[in-house]
């Protein structure tokens, strides 16, 4: 059976609502009204949690320009590059 067989076979049994896969879109609406009622409902936490999160991606950001400026890891993740930096006496 080749590719173009396979496809069809697969939209014909998994077709709803003219959408292959058209099962996911509930699963979608709900994702978004539980995400709306997130931020509606704990506004104070998800204004913390947004702002670590932003501070942590600085702090990656930081380590790899210092690691990049003085060659010190290279192929190493941002993070390795950060606890390595963390961990050096400067």
């Amino acid at each position: 059976m080749d590719v173009t067989q396979w496809q069809t076979r697969l939209t014909e049994n998994f077709t709803v609502n003219d959408c292959v896969g058209g099962n996911l879109l509930e699963i979608f609406e709900k994702e978004r009204a539980c995400g709306n009622f997130f931020v509606t409902t704990f506004h104070g936490q998800s204004v913390l949690i947004d702002s670590f999160l932003s501070f942590y991606i600085d702090t990656l950001k930081i380590a790899r320009w210092v690691a990049d400026k003085q060659w010190l890891a290279p192929g190493l993740s941002d993070l390795c590059i950060c606890l390595r930096l963390l961990s050096r006496d400067v």
